[in-house]
């Protein structure tokens, strides 16, 4: 007994002890689905997305093929906002929050394309009172309908693991394309197109 306790008094016991925890810690996030590529790294830059908590007992993300989940909610301006709403027309669905640096460095391009009016932009704000959506809008001239998610609850029907996270969503309501992280303009060019 008394061999085991000097063993990890030294540095060599200690650095023993910290390697088995980030073993530990890694195999976690590993059995959680973190490490996969989808909301990759804690670190909120312009090209890597953020990693939110979510409630893994909800089910199954939406599925690109299907039809994109319903959704009942109230905008910035208190106006309800129904998924079904925008039928007819392609809808991109842009899940972010305002303290996300990759996000802000989107809302451009996203806006460029709102602009253009080929495409309806619905954006969800993860965790955020509305208050703050409209000042961090304000701020960044945001154009487009936003929805504060304040309780996470879209969020999570959506199985949002990471933000930004979009759904480019057809006329008829079937989720064509779905991707985590920051979008380029071609990207954006190239899921607008094949909703048409």
């Amino acid at each position: 007994m008394g061999d085991r306790r000097s063993f990890f008094a030294t540095p060599a016991g200690i650095v023993a002890v910290l390697l088995s925890a980030a073993l530990a810690v890694g195999g976690l996030v590993f059995a959680l689905g973190l490490g996969t590529g989808v909301g990759r790294g804690l670190a909120s830059t312009a090209d890597s997305p953020s990693e939110i908590p979510i409630d893994t007992a909800k089910g199954g993300a939406p599925q690109v093929g299907v039809l994109a989940p319903a959704i009942e909610a109230m905008d910035l301006e208190g106006k309800p906002i129904s998924l079904t709403d925008y039928r007819g027309r392609p809808l991109w669905l842009v899940f972010n929050a305002t303290w996300c640096s990759a996000c802000r460095a989107e809302i451009p391009d996203i806006q460029a394309e709102y602009d253009k009016g080929e495409v309806q932009v619905l954006a969800f704000y993860k965790g955020e009172e509305a208050g703050t959506v409209r000042t961090f809008n304000a701020r960044l001239g945001v154009g487009y309908p936003s929805v504060p998610d304040a309780d996470s609850s879209i969020s999570a029907q959506y199985r949002v693991m990471g933000v930004p996270t979009h759904f480019f969503i057809d006329g008829d309501g079937i989720i064509q394309h779905r991707h985590t992280g920051v979008l380029s303009p071609r990207q954006i060019e190239a899921f607008i197109k094949d909703l048409s």
